[in-house]
């Protein structure tokens, strides 16, 4: 084979490539969600989880936002997949401890909203507040809540808010 000609197989495959690690990307982009299931807002690595609420299964951006939808909806929660949140890593729900009513806010939303006349409107719900952090370790849960306030919560207890 001629050297122009290995040459352009050559190009043709690095091309070929590209092409395949582009559209790898983009189809797991479209496979992934990258906002909440409930309220739209961005999916954190830290934060987000998968949930069910009556067997409908999303992901969610942070269990604070799947307890509200099920008290919303008088619906059951399941917790199906959290991340640690010192570490970012995938956890098991049951073996996480939760931080609730602390002044860190887990999820970001829009802007100050402003009524008809411009006046800036007070914020009085905010589905994801106060936020829920799962943590793998009950010593970096504890440490969360020396720096940021709160209460511990197992998962059953934080499940149960979702039934008042």
């Amino acid at each position: 084979m001629s050297t122009q000609k290995k040459a352009g197989l050559a190009v043709f495959a690095l091309v070929l490539l590209a092409l395949l690690a582009v559209g790898g990307h983009e189809w797991n982009q479209s496979r992934t969600p990258q906002t909440c299931g409930f309220c739209q807002r961005p999916l954190h690595d830290r934060l987000w989880v998968i949930a069910e609420v009556d067997g409908d299964r999303r992901h969610v951006c942070c269990p604070q936002c799947a307890v509200t939808e099920g008290r919303q909806e008088h619906k059951p929660v399941r917790l199906i997949m959290v991340h640690d949140y010192a570490s970012g890593r995938e956890l098991d729900p049951k073996q996480a401890w939760y931080v609730n009513e602390s002044r860190a806010v887990a999820c970001s939303h829009d802007g100050m909203r402003m009524d008809e006349m411009k006046h800036a409107e007070t914020l009085t719900f905010d589905r994801c507040s106060p936020g829920a952090f799962a943590f793998a370790k009950k010593e970096e849960a504890e440490t969360f809540i020396s720096q940021n306030g709160g209460q511990l919560l197992s998962l059953e207890q934080l499940l149960g808010e979702a039934k008042q």
